[in-house]
């Protein structure tokens, strides 16, 4: 019974003497989990940040060419169609505009109009 006993009290010293280390493991495994979602928070915000600046920027570019609502509504759904990453770039390539504009449905003389505010004569 005695070396049962003395089993015990070893075991009990050991685990009192190691139970912090569990509790430390558990804050750093915490810790870490809170900055990678921070990391991944980031991440989402700035993207977004980075997709409403080039919208601002493809405005602008509308604003300029003197593009009414539904004609730069038009332009936006076509660089997207056409998985433009710069969104702007569809003022530059013609065409984008040359391929993805008749299957719109849009009746040709207004196209024409519209071909005329964004690339000129």
């Amino acid at each position: 019974m005695d070396k049962l006993k003395k089993v015990a009290e070893g075991y009990k010293d050991y685990s009192e003497g190691h139970g912090p280390v569990w509790i430390y493991l558990l804050v750093f495994v915490a810790v870490v989990s809170v900055l990678v979602g921070l990391g991944y928070l980031f991440q989402y915000l700035s993207s977004n940040r980075e997709r409403a600046a080039r919208r601002r920027v493809f405005r602008r570019f509308a604003e300029a060419s003197g593009l009414e609502e539904d004609e730069t509504e038009f332009l936006l759904q076509l660089a997207e169609r056409g998985k433009m990453d710069n969104l702007a770039r569809i003022f530059v390539e013609r065409s984008v505009f040359e391929v993805g504009a008749p299957a719109t449905g849009w009746d040709r003389a207004r196209l024409e109009v519209l071909r005329g505010k964004v690339y000129g004569p």
